[in-house]
């Protein structure tokens, strides 16, 4: 609404990338993502490649998983998220991983190690995609929280906005 009466926008070009988020499988490439939130490797979930080999350390700065993810993945992945793959005890590879992870050997300084896999149990598995989280611009407001008219390039009498509406805030997150 701010933009149709002449809010002037600033930062619209910068987004924030979550390394984390499934997949559709009847349209892998929609641009639409469910985000797997970063509790899930908080809580022990790992990451890794198609043949099971460990690429990140899942604890890591988001621009630093992404970055990884982007090297060691597939451009287009097949899964769906309402039926999670298992993944068969006994391959070679997932073995390896589970049993470095638990031996908190870490070539990728993660410190953190929440679960301790057991191979006898199912271990499920989903693949993931880095997506875009949301916008880090915004309307562009003065001190005083009123809005710029792009126009005039002066406040609009009357029109405040505070928080992820506004584009002011954006070097907050800029850390992750």
């Amino acid at each position: 609404m701010a933009r149709a009466m002449g809010a002037k926008v600033i930062g619209m070009d910068r987004v924030q990338i979550h390394p984390t988020a499934f997949v559709d499988p009847a349209d892998p490439g929609a641009g639409t993502k469910f985000l797997a939130a970063e509790a899930l490797r908080g809580k022990g979930a790992i990451l890794i490649t198609p043949e099971g080999v460990r690429f990140a350390n899942e604890l890591g700065r988001r621009d630093y998983l992404t970055g990884r993810i982007l090297q060691d993945s597939k451009p287009i992945v097949k899964f769906h998220v309402g039926s999670f793959s298992r993944i068969p005890n006994g391959s070679a590879g997932m073995t390896s991983a589970i049993m470095l992870m638990n031996d908190e050997a870490d070539a990728f300084g993660k410190t953190v190690f929440p679960v301790a896999f057991e191979l006898e149990k199912p271990i499920y598995a989903a693949i993931i995609t880095p997506a875009i989280h949301y916008t880090m611009g915004g309307l562009k407001i003065d001190k005083q929280a009123r809005v710029i008219n792009e126009y005039t390039t002066a406040p609009f009498k009357g029109l405040l906005a505070a928080g992820e509406v506004t584009g002011a805030l954006d070097m907050l997150y800029s850390i992750y």
